[in-house]
């Protein structure tokens, strides 16, 4: 899929229905508050996944995510990750795995996985 440069391809609250994958361009993350004002939460570039721990937690969105630079996307629809899971379960834990370490290293994990899945707006 094709995204304009200033599109913005969610807001925080949207539904998790999908993850993407960076082809070419670049997106932003976003998080505004009323005590930190707009801040950059993340950039992606070519080969980067975007989304997908909301997905995979099926928490809402909870940043702003827009294209800086026209760009262009694979869009995983989560109901196709998950048939993939399914049946590829090893493999999917392992990609799980990356996630998690990845989003824990960057400090940009604010979920809880434990008994139950609890998503945090912080």
């Amino acid at each position: 899929m094709q995204v304009n440069a200033g599109q913005v391809l969610w807001r925080p609250n949207d539904v998790s229905d999908s993850f993407y994958i960076v082809i070419n361009g670049r997106l932003r993350a976003i998080k505004e508050s009323e005590r930190e004002g707009v801040r950059i939460v993340g950039e992606y570039g070519q080969g980067d996944t975007v989304g997908e721990l909301d997905v995979i937690t099926s928490c809402s969105r909870s940043t702003t995510v827009h294209a800086i630079r026209d760009t262009e996307l694979i869009r995983m629809p989560q109901t196709l990750f998950n048939a993939i899971s399914a049946r590829y379960f090893l493999q999917s834990y392992n990609y799980i795995s990356v996630i998690y370490s990845r989003s824990f290293r960057a400090g940009t994990l604010k979920r809880q996985l434990s008994w139950g899945i609890s998503c945090s707006s912080d």
